[in-house]
């Protein structure tokens, strides 16, 4: 049994954290058996559970959510108070505009090209006369109505 939380503890540093998971669902009903196995399969648990609230928050932080990943931070930390990578990670966090506020910069628009004085340049091109496109009601047919008469005649 202690052997199999062993095997726990080297997934979880592995980074395989949903076999690691498994072995601790597979070992449950027999941790009594082993002196502090449940309090060390706790720890496992939780150990995993910060590991992945990290990987996550680093994500968004990556992804430029700040305010996701500052909630994440936040989860790690109710998990693990002394984490001092989330910790870290939070107060950089905070140190940096945040999403809205962050400072805007403008790229230099290109210069506009100057327009020709009248008479210079290009003759004008004629506009070509194109059909009427505007969408266009048929003609009234009274005698053969799909609808019902609103009104009597």
């Amino acid at each position: 049994m202690a052997a199999r939380l062993d095997q726990v503890d080297a997934l979880i540093l592995d980074g395989d954290f949903g076999k690691a998971r498994q072995e601790l669902e597979a070992v449950r009903y027999q941790l009594h058996t082993v002196p502090n196995g449940e309090s060390r399969a706790s720890a496992q648990e939780r150990k995993i559970a910060v590991l992945i609230g990290l990987q996550v928050a680093r994500q968004f932080e990556q992804a430029g959510d700040k305010g996701a990943a500052e909630k994440a931070y936040r989860d790690v930390l109710a998990l693990d108070g002394g984490n001092a990578e989330a910790r870290a990670a939070l107060a950089r966090i905070q140190a940096g505009p945040k999403a809205g506020e962050a400072e805007v910069v403008e790229e230099p628009r290109p210069k506009a090209k100057p327009r020709p004085k009248t008479g210079e340049g290009k003759p004008a091109a004629k506009a070509e006369s194109k059909p009427d496109d505007r969408f266009k009601l048929p003609a009234k047919n009274s005698g053969s109505s799909i609808f019902l008469p609103t009104s009597k005649k």
